[in-house]
């Protein structure tokens, strides 16, 4: 266990974790100012989130990583949409957090007539709405129902949501998720799995090769500290009344994002 895994156990044992994360992103946000006015003084249309809701969603403060990886990870998506389902209309991103991947969204997919942001956090869901007025905001509760009607989206996609939820909400939010999408919609989803596991202490890691989900908890179910990873063969249980179209391990190589990637079809 390394230095900084065990810091992290003992803040967790503690119930401490959320706290210190807090002051974390508090020292983050000192430290990213300038760079962070800088980047708005070259590029003054663009909207760059407040920093506690970035810190919040991705614990990354930089600007031109934002930028850069938002829209590389969004053609990424974009291009797995259009793969398996060009004629979508509604795309919904359930978790947009602070738009890394969904305000670029309208222009990679001009098809789609309706562009769906939603998220649990209050004070994220009112600057999305206020930065990108041409972009539906609906925010929903930590537990399912979504605040989408039954059918209404064609594809929904995540990333890095089932990531900080129980066990019991990744069951709950399957079954709510497939009730949102059409006959066919399109569901892609992140999973913690193989490019993650090497981060596993060893009591998790017999879990994780078990075939079971890994529960991090010990800071509040929803944030970033509250962490889960999902051996295949869970996400295989967890997807079993959807069709596997694709299983792309440890992020198709895209730049810092070393999640599992699922993409699975409504029967």
């Amino acid at each position: 266990m390394s230095v900084k895994q065990f810091a992290g156990q003992m803040l967790r044992n503690v119930g401490m974790y959320g706290l210190a994360d807090e002051a974390r992103g508090k020292y983050k946000a000192i430290i990213a100012h300038s760079a962070r006015q800088k980047f708005q003084a070259q590029h003054p249309d663009f909207k760059l989130p407040p920093t506690d809701i970035a810190y919040d969603a991705y614990g990354g403060l930089n600007p031109e990583a934002y930028l850069r990886n938002g829209l590389n990870h969004a053609k990424f998506y974009a291009g797995l949409i259009l793969k398996h389902h060009p004629g979508a209309q509604t795309v919904a991103e359930w978790g947009c957090g602070p738009m890394r991947l969904l305000r670029h969204m309208p222009a990679l997919l001009p098809r789609a007539t309706q562009i769906i942001g939603l998220d649990y956090n209050e004070k994220t869901i009112r600057w999305c709405g206020e930065a990108f007025p041409l972009i539906s905001f609906l925010r929903n509760d930590l537990a399912p129902p979504l605040p989408l009607h039954d059918g209404e989206a064609d594809v929904i996609y995540n990333v890095s949501v089932f990531t900080h939820l129980s066990e019991d909400l990744h069951y709950a939010y399957m079954r709510d998720l497939i009730r949102c999408l059409a006959p066919g919609g399109l569901l892609i989803t992140t999973l913690s799995g193989s490019g993650l596991a090497p981060k596993l202490l060893a009591h998790e890691r017999m879990r994780y090769d078990a075939g079971d989900i890994v529960v991090r908890d010990g800071a509040a179910e929803g944030k970033r500290g509250y962490t889960t990873f999902h051996p295949p063969a869970f996400a295989r249980r967890m997807f079993q009344d959807m069709d596997i179209l694709e299983h792309i391990p440890d992020g198709g190589g895209m730049e810092i994002f070393f999640q599992d990637i699922w993409v699975t079809r409504k029967r």
